[in-house]
């Protein structure tokens, strides 16, 4: 049975931004939740590469939330999630 010790939840991220000369970019964040009561798979992350040339735009993506990433935002939950763009 759970105590009001294991009654938290925690996120911690890192996001980031880099410039690859004048054309190109790429950004992204990871993200990991902490809540007693969810054993692994408690991950979000978003990867983004961008390139600028003669007018043209070029991007990818990538996203992924696991099925046990708690946000505990609000009382909303996030529902897994992959997804590949271009």
């Amino acid at each position: 049975m759970a105590g009001p010790d294991d009654d938290f939840n925690r996120v911690y991220a890192v996001d980031g931004k880099w410039g690859i000369g004048n054309k190109a970019e790429v950004n992204g964040f990871f993200a990991k939740s902490v809540t007693p009561s969810i054993d692994g798979k408690d991950y979000a992350f978003k990867l983004l590469a961008n390139y600028e040339w003669d007018g043209w735009n070029l991007n990818a993506g990538y996203t992924e939330v696991a099925p046990g990433f708690n946000p505990k935002w609000d009382s909303c939950s996030v529902p897994p999630l992959k997804n590949l763009n271009f």
